[in-house]
């Protein structure tokens, strides 16, 4: 990882990585984990807090001239995700990202058929069985209640879904 960049205010040192492959670690100032401990947030959201109160619920703090160096208070405004969307998501953004989705979706693709794409979804399924909860399901068929961890169960045995073809059939 790149070098940090070190602010410190009210005691706490925060850093940020601006040549850090994930957008969170290259923009924003983030406390060390034992002040993450104690409830320090990011320190643009402390700037925010310390001069117009706390953050309402549902909301996020933006930079308004979308500059994320520029801490200056009258610069940060809380606004939920759709108000900040319908304020900067411009016609132009919208088309850019459609032909990025455009250009990586054969990429995406290509991956997924992939071996190292399909084990993931193998994995990913594994998990996703794992953490599955019996419930409850009343049979079709037979009116008997029975147990499933199925994401669609409908009859409680095969007798009964078979049953339940041969009188479709008929029909």
């Amino acid at each position: 990882m790149s070098k940090a960049v070190t602010i410190e205010y009210r005691g706490v040192r925060f850093r940020r990585y601006p040549d850090a492959a994930d957008d969170a670690s290259r923009l924003y100032y983030t406390p060390g984990i034992a002040d993450k401990k104690r409830g320090v947030k990011r320190l643009h959201q402390e700037v925010y807090e310390d001069n117009h109160g706390p953050i309402p619920e549902g909301c996020n703090v933006y930079f308004r001239d979308e500059d994320t160096e520029n801490l200056d208070p009258a610069n940060l405004v809380a606004q939920s995700p759709a108000e900040y969307k319908a304020e900067h998501w411009k016609a132009d953004v919208a088309a850019a990202a459609r032909a990025h989705a455009d250009r990586i979706r054969p990429k995406a693709a290509a991956w997924h058929r992939s071996p190292a794409g399909r084990e993931w979804h193998r994995r990913h399924a594994r998990e996703s069985f794992a953490k599955r909860q019996p419930r409850e399901v009343d049979c079709e068929e037979c009116g008997e209640t029975f147990e499933t961890t199925a994401s669609v169960a409908k009859f409680c045995s095969q007798r009964c879904g078979a049953r339940a073809r041969r009188r479709k059939e008929t029909k």
